[in-house]
């Protein structure tokens, strides 16, 4: 690695900075074998992916680290760690409903009328609140919180999780605009401050850390903010965190 007047010697991946580009379309399945030569422990961490814990690469919450010499193999299909094919319960109920409640498998929970409680309750599962400030809770497994259009929210989620779960905010490009693009990865569009002041120039995702609370502003300023949602006391949320839908 050069820059002007200075050489760094770096770790790096298949010997190159950056590491090799791997391509998949959606429903392949990905194997990677990953051999660690370097003389300490270490894993891969694959940001800003929805794959499941046992292949995030978090040593200690979701897998062992690889000892200097061994080896670990990375598989991923859609989120499922063996299978290219996955089945869930959709629990779309009546307008009128106030409280949706997951079955413990993996559900995908839909609100309609603008105020209900979602709450999962076990599996992976997808949670989507409608135009409107719905309270969501996951539970055990890997949750997304989506968001579809830029009137859905404010959403408070009681138990983020991306530390031993991995748990995302899901959302739409073409319902929130500002320049996202499905599959974009907005860690050069995410900010953190213990405020809501924007810095920049649109679209920005802010993280404000006083009060928990993660915006989105389609130009990068506060005039045009919308509030996502509010986590838990203690609950953070980062630049991988976030799928763009």
């Amino acid at each position: 690695m050069d820059g002007p007047g200075v050489t760094v010697n770096a770790w790096t991946y298949d010997g190159g900075v950056p590491g090799p580009l791997i391509r998949v379309r959606v429903g392949d399945r990905l194997v990677v074998r990953f051999t660690n030569h370097l003389p300490q422990p270490t894993t891969v961490h694959w940001h800003g992916l929805r794959i499941p814990i046992q292949m995030d690469g978090v040593p200690g919450h979701s897998q062992p680290e690889v000892q200097p010499g061994g080896s670990f193999t990375y598989t991923s299909s859609d989120g499922i760690a063996t299978s290219n094919a996955a089945t869930a319960n959709v629990v779309n109920n009546a307008a009128s409903t106030t409280a949706l409640t997951g079955t413990g498998s993996d559900d995908i929970l839909i609100a309609t009328n603008g105020a209900e409680t979602l709450s999962g309750g076990g599996g992976n599962d997808v949670l989507i609140g409608n135009a409107g400030s719905h309270v969501m809770s996951g539970g055990g497994g890997n949750y997304t919180f989506a968001f579809v259009h830029d009137t859905d929210g404010p959403a408070t989620i009681t138990d983020f999780n991306n530390t031993a779960e991995h748990d995302h905010i899901a959302v739409s490009a073409s319902g929130f605009g500002g320049g996202l693009t499905a599959g974009m990865d907005v860690t050069q569009f995410f900010e953190t401050s213990n405020d809501n002041q924007f810095s920049g120039e649109g679209p920005l995702f802010h993280f404000d850390t006083a009060n928990n609370t993660l915006y989105f502003s389609a130009t990068g300023t506060s005039d045009s903010e919308i509030v996502l949602a509010q986590v838990q006391a203690g609950g953070t949320i980062h630049a991988h965190d976030i799928l763009i839908v």
